[in-house]
């Protein structure tokens, strides 16, 4: 069994590149993915390439220099998923 499995990740920057690869293989290993992006439409395209294989994800839009951003980053993954069990900030 991984370590992710029916884990909650949070990953920042997870739109693209390093960060997007991070969201696709701890969902891969059976993580509830917090798809973090500046960029709505790269965080969710993330999203649809989680769920294409069988994940879960959510995306949620956020700048993490703003205190705001990074508060509804959490509160929607609580509320989504019940809280956060690893961080990635990519």
């Amino acid at each position: 069994m991984s370590d992710f499995a029916q884990k909650v990740a949070l990953v920042t920057g997870g739109g693209s590149g390093i960060g997007r690869a991070a969201c696709q293989r701890m969902a891969a290993e059976g993580a509830s993915v917090v798809v973090v992006d500046r960029d709505a439409a790269t965080a969710q395209r993330t999203v649809e390439l989680i769920e294409a294989a069988g994940g879960k994800a959510i995306a949620v839009t956020a700048d993490i220099s703003s205190l705001a951003d990074n508060i509804a980053m959490f509160d929607a993954a609580e509320q989504a998923f019940g809280g956060v069990d690893a961080a990635f900030l990519n």
